[in-house]
């Protein structure tokens, strides 16, 4: 495992997890595209965990901060919705260039799911397989449900401030811990992880999801008929819960499901 920055002005903190000597079977290079805020660091181990068994199939896998968050260049007031799209495409070149493969995978995680498919409809850079684990496929409903778990736990713990802009840098709310600043707020809640999108992309698409109840009926119904590889996850922990708010993801039970999505 090695840890670098890279990109313009060397501003993104990339982890770049090489495959193991003893590994065997087909060579593939993963990208992993996490979420934002107070997910990024509930699935932080997860997302380490889930490179890691990837690394024992014969996989080079990167993990990265977008601009302005994580170890990345940049305060959270400058996080760009645009930006973050350019980030995915940058370390997606990044991973061609270093693995010498002209085909990769990537796995979108959350909002980090989101992202990647918005980053990569128009420029698939030798896209082989998207996996969406976890998927937001509404940006405004993901807001809806921050600002209710950031008002809960206010309520019940004191733990955030009340109110969120008397704290928060400049021209941003927070949530859960998190600045978000206005601008990508408004990107975040105009967008949408369109199936009719992954359609015009024509690669292959894997669903690894904890509670189907937490995605659309209809955007299940139309993402059936692109016939993706679907497993249910169990992880200890939900999203939208009041009382996991605090609790990291456990996904060790289910990466052997999840692993196999990814290279399915």
């Amino acid at each position: 495992m090695r840890s670098f920055f890279f990109g313009p002005e060397q501003s993104l903190y990339g982890t770049y997890h090489p495959p193991r000597e003893a590994a065997t079977g087909l060579e593939h290079a993963v990208l992993i595209c996490g979420s934002l805020g107070a997910e990024y660091m509930r699935s932080y181990r997860s997302l380490w965990q889930c490179a890691e068994a990837l690394t024992a199939r014969n996989t080079h896998v990167l993990r990265f901060d977008y601009f302005a968050t994580g170890e990345s260049a940049g305060r959270q007031s400058e996080a760009d919705w645009m930006r973050c799209l350019q980030d995915v495409r940058t370390a997606c070149a990044w991973l061609q260039s270093e693995t010498a493969m002209n085909q990769i995978r990537v796995v979108g995680h959350r909002i980090g799911a989101l992202i990647a498919v918005n980053a990569l409809a128009d420029q698939p850079v030798g896209l082989d397989a998207v996996t969406l684990w976890d998927p937001v496929v509404d940006g405004s409903q993901w807001f809806d449900v921050q600002q209710t778990l950031h008002a809960e736990s206010t309520r019940r713990s004191n733990r955030f401030r009340s109110r969120t802009r008397q704290y928060a840098e400049r021209d941003t709310d927070e949530f859960l811990g998190f600045h978000f600043a206005d601008h990508l707020v408004k990107a975040i809640k105009s967008s949408r992880l369109d199936v009719s999108t992954l359609a015009a992309m024509d690669v292959r698409c894997s669903l690894g999801v904890s509670d189907p109840s937490e995605l659309p009926e209809a955007w299940l119904d139309a993402m059936a008929r692109l016939q993706p590889t679907v497993d249910e996850l169990k992880p200890e922990s939900r999203w939208a819960s009041i009382s996991d708010v605090g609790r990291r993801l456990i996904v060790r039970p289910s990466l052997p499901k999840l692993v196999d999505l990814v290279l399915a």
